[in-house]
């Protein structure tokens, strides 16, 4: 598909926009207003996403820049399309764009995201009944384990594994967590507790602020080896193994993606 075809232009940007006369002025309910305590009222605020195209359009512009090394990268634009601010067209154009023989490899697996944002929307189009269930598209079930870890430990980071204490941490705290430290949390879940893939699934669509399901459910799919496309379930591969390809060095993370 990705030789065979091309990603249509963006669209013309909106001059104006009509809107019907007399509108009822109404304002915006507070989360104390929709029932929310105190408590979690400063539990939400520390995952406040700075929305609006232009804070989008700034992100993206930072991971073109050759200059940036960080590993926020893809996660930075990520919410900014899950919530329909920026367009994923757009953001392929101006990879496309931005491309050059020293940041090539680099923006094209960001490319390669776009492409598997698209095709986990097609495949769950094309399967919807059988997307969410726990033996997965290939009618096999991941293996149970033993209950290591009782799930309120795991939920709260107390696992004893100090990287994955602290992406569970920042996940929780921040709605957002680098792609590859999903990937490690995730293979961790499904390896070392007896929660299945979709119970884990459901703790990250809880908190992630670019959550979408098709690409959620798809990638944990994949990552418990039922996922739509055999050669790239994750079978085989342990999570301590993907922790030391990865992150060498541990986790480094900083809130602050420009000085990551």
């Amino acid at each position: 598909m990705e030789r065979e075809s091309q990603v249509r232009p963006v669209l013309p940007a909106i001059d104006q926009i009509l809107i019907p006369n007399h509108l009822e002025s109404t304002e915006i309910p507070s989360l104390a207003t929709l029932g929310f305590s105190e408590q979690e009222v400063d539990s939400i605020a520390g995952k406040k996403l700075i929305g609006g195209e232009q804070n989008g359009l700034k992100n993206l512009e930072m991971i073109l820049e050759d200059a940036y090394k960080g590993f926020h990268d893809f996660t930075l634009i990520s919410p900014y399309m899950a919530t329909g601010v920026l367009s994923p067209i757009l953001v392929y154009h101006r990879l496309h764009a931005a491309m050059t023989p020293t940041n090539k490899k680099r923006l094209e697996r960001r490319t390669a995201r776009l492409f598997w944002r698209d095709y986990f929307r097609f495949m769950l189009k094309k399967y919807p009944n059988v997307y969410f269930k726990l033996s997965g598209h290939h009618g096999t079930t991941t293996p149970e384990r033993a209950n290591v870890l009782d799930e309120a430990d795991w939920k709260s980071g107390h696992t004893g594994e100090s990287f994955i204490d602290e992406t569970i941490d920042i996940l929780k705290s921040t709605g957002n967590l680098p792609s590859e430290a999903r990937t490690v949390l995730s293979l961790y879940l499904i390896q070392e507790t007896n929660c299945s893939w979709l119970e884990s699934a459901a703790f990250f669509e809880e908190y992630l602020l670019d959550y979408n399901p098709a690409t959620t459910y798809g990638i944990w799919s994949h990552v418990a080896g039922v996922g739509t496309s055999k050669k790239d379930n994750l079978t085989g591969i342990s999570w301590k193994e993907a922790l030391a390809k990865h992150y060498p060095k541990g986790l480094q993370y900083t809130q602050n993606p420009s000085k990551a």
